[in-house]
């Protein structure tokens, strides 16, 4: 609810609760799919019934929902497993060049990845790669992408963040963060620190006729009147 308290527990279907980390409702809000870091990706309906459990093996970074709500993807170890809205899973694309941290099903179809060696693979809906390349840099604890899957924003353990246009391959902007932090993008497309408060929303990516540009609040605020 609003105030934080729990609406239901939620088990699987056998009756074990897992640890969930990462939980999404469908865009029509008539799914909702949980992924535990212990193995699992979790469906249920919008009153909470379980509809499917998928095991999997690997840790679970995250999950994207298809913008029409007919299916999902799981990063889940090396591969990006996609699964239907009904629970029925696909085979994984078995990709292994490294640990996805960060996918995202963009509005056209296809589903962005991107690797802890800072690779990006673009997949079709069935899960064919069709495109792959790098950013240039390595050992990444994590990554985002916005809500068009158009940039993509990764980090590293030693507080470098580094922001890539997808579809141009070309960087957009390095900073350093000197706190260790997890770092996603907010509906209105600012970059958000979510362990660090008192800088947060941190920053704004803005697409320009020059391309995206990082700004601050102020500077955005600024560009709006």
């Amino acid at each position: 609810t609003v105030e934080g308290e729990p609406l239901a527990v939620l088990p699987d279907e056998s009756g074990h609760d897992r640890l969930i980390l990462y939980a999404t409702f469908s865009p029509d809000g008539a799914r909702l799919a949980g992924a535990s870091h212990q193995g699992g990706v979790f469906l249920w309906d919008e009153e909470g019934r379980p509809i499917a459990v998928l095991e999997t093996e690997g840790n679970l970074r995250g999950i994207a929902w298809r913008s029409d709500s007919s299916g999902l993807a799981a990063a889940v170890g090396h591969d990006l497993v996609l699964v239907s809205r009904d629970g029925e899973r696909q085979a994984p694309t078995n990709k292994r060049q490294g640990i996805i941290v960060a996918c995202h099903w963009k509005n056209d179809g296809q589903i962005v990845a991107a690797d802890e060696h800072g690779g990006v693979r673009v997949f079709d809906a069935a899960g064919e790669m069709l495109d792959e390349w790098t950013i240039g840099v390595d050992a990444l604890r994590g990554a985002a992408f916005n809500r068009q899957g158009r940039q993509l924003v990764a980090w590293q353990d030693r507080g470098a963040v580094y922001g890539v246009n997808v579809e141009s391959h070309r960087p957009t902007f390095t900073m350093a963060i000197v706190n260790d932090q997890t770092i996603a993008f907010d509906g209105l497309g600012r970059l958000v620190n979510a362990s660090t408060p008192d800088i947060s929303p941190l920053l704004y990516c803005v697409e320009t006729p020059a391309g995206f540009r990082l700004m601050t609040h102020e500077e955005f605020t600024a560009m709006q009147k």
